[in-house]
């Protein structure tokens, strides 16, 4: 295929600290490897340099962004005349973001909209053919069968999943009869029935069993698991772990008695609580349960399984504009103590819930929140005594301007504009820099102060992801108006011990 046949893309990653880094420019394939998809990028300049090499994940995972390009008009137009909301713009699609199940943030950068949306079809035609064939495969008869569990048979069971899980193929068909023959439910009888008997040899090589089974790294296997009839029994059989026991029981008395979910705002939608129920099930089996035999393959599987949940949360969320009013209107009200602080710790897990989400959908995600109410929690937070309250509103706050400074911005100048008898944001960043006695707030604060301060452009300018003129002069209005409020009103406050000093 000749260059020119191509399609030419510039890709781009997020680093740690959220800035795109811009890993070279190449040429954009999706190719078949082994029946696994591959999203490929080679380098432009023919020495064959991989740029990307990933596999191409199913769902809805890559989001299509739009560049906004403003027409100029003619060259007689006067400067001025690029505030003038009238001028047309046109909207390009030439973006694709994603978060690899690892955790990092990539974007595709595409020279053509023609390209760009060329590799999205090819990627939705993918996930299309994924479901048929997974369709298809529910309609058919299983080609792999497991003997029904016994005492007697165990080794043999543990030996017909090792072998399978050595070839694509039988792998797909043992998962298949996993799922839909209730084999787990078979397990968990004669578990059950072996620690009766206290038959110490049978429960460690149930262990393997379904260590063997989770080491399928199958996303279907786990979403199986966290089913409320499987939960509890899957606990159980990993806590004989031979190498490494637990207290019988440990696990199971977590989930059952210890772990409770606790609604501020109900949720009318039955199935985002299971969503939650499911992501706390996959989180506690990742960090507790199975910390001790996770492998790079079983983390991509688990993290395949939060991101999803999480971006149905997020979703529900962002679509129930009166869920967030309830929400946040707990707050406003100044209700009993117990449920304001339920709010902080539910605004602090959604913001570690969201952190793997593209950058640009986190951004709309936090600025449809700002909407109603939002920032109360961050004012809330940061007045009270609590000293470890404080440091999670600090730290949320902090979260928030490495996202989207403008937002944080020009809610302070709308606050600054209004009357108020309450201190502003921007006056208890400034008391928590000058005088609050934990060291870790004061430094938070102050490099809270440091980003709003800052002229250099956010992380999304080094991009290139708009060419949008009008957008880069609201944004150097946005920065003098926020500027300009500052030194008038709160600069001689921030400098006051300094002016002290001075004679």
């Amino acid at each position: 295929m000749s260059a020119d046949s191509q399609v030419r893309v510039k890709v781009y990653q997020l680093d740690k600290d959220t800035n795109w880094t811009d890993r070279g420019t190449g040429f954009c394939t999706l190719e078949d490897c082994q029946g696994i998809p591959h999203l490929s990028v080679v380098a432009e300049n023919g020495a064959s340099q991989l740029l990307l090499d990933c596999v191409v994940q199913k769902g809805e995972v890559y989001q299509l962004q739009e560049c906004r390009i403003l027409v100029l008009q003619c060259a007689s137009n006067s400067a001025n005349q690029l505030d003038a909301p009238g001028w047309p713009a046109v909207h390009i699609a030439t973006l694709i973001v994603w978060t690899e199940p690892s955790g990092e943030d990539m974007a595709l950068s595409f020279q053509e909209q023609e390209g760009c949306q060329s590799i999205l079809n090819q990627i939705h035609e993918f996930d299309r053919l994924l479901k048929e064939h997974t369709l298809d495969q529910s309609k058919q008869p299983v080609g792999i069968e497991l003997p029904a569990p016994s005492m007697g048979n165990l080794d043999e069971v543990e030996r017909t999943i090792i072998e399978c899980n050595k070839t694509v193929a039988l792998r797909d068909q043992l998962v298949l009869f996993i799922t839909h023959e209730s084999y787990l439910d078979q397990l968990r009888d004669l578990h059950e029935t072996c620690e009766e008997l206290e038959a110490v040899e049978e429960l460690h090589t149930i262990y393997s069993i379904i260590r063997h089974i989770l080491l399928l790294n199958d996303s279907s296997i786990f979403e199986c698991i966290i089913r409320d009839d499987n939960i509890i029994g899957v606990a159980g059989m990993l806590e004989y772990d031979p190498l490494s026991p637990v207290k019988p029981g440990t696990y199971r008395d977590f989930l059952r008695y210890q772990s409770h979910f606790e609604e501020i705002v109900p949720f009318e939608d039955p199935e985002i609580e299971d969503r939650i129920h499911q992501s706390f099930r996959l989180q506690y089996l990742k960090d507790v349960v199975l910390a001790q035999m996770i492998d790079e393959g079983m983390l991509s599987a688990i993290n395949a399984g939060l991101f999803y949940n999480h971006a149905q949360i997020a979703n529900y969320i962002h679509h129930t504009p009166a869920f967030a009013d309830k929400l946040f209107g707990i707050i406003r009200r100044h209700e009993n103590p117990k449920k304001m602080h339920g709010v902080v710790q539910f605004v602090r897990q959604y913001f570690a819930m969201t952190k793997n989400f593209p950058v640009a959908y986190r951004l709309g995600l936090f600025r449809s929140l700002s909407q109603h109410g939002l920032f109360a929690v961050f004012e809330y937070t940061l007045q009270q005594g609590d000293r470890a309250l404080r440091v999670v509103g600090a730290d949320m706050l902090m979260s928030m301007l490495d996202q989207d400074r403008m937002l944080v911005r020009s809610y302070m100048l709308d606050q600054q504009s209004q009357a108020h008898k309450e201190p502003t944001l921007l006056e208890l960043i400034i008391q928590g820099l000058q005088g609050d006695e934990c060291p870790e707030i004061q430094h938070t604060c102050r490099e809270a102060m440091r980003i709003l301060l800052d002229t250099v452009g956010p992380p999304f300018e080094s991009m290139d992801m708009s060419t949008d003129l009008m957008a880069g002069t609201m944004a150097e209005k946005e920065t003098d108006g926020f500027l300009g409020m500052f030194y008038d009103t709160q600069a001689e406050r921030l400098l006051a011990p300094l002016l002290r000093l001075t004679p």
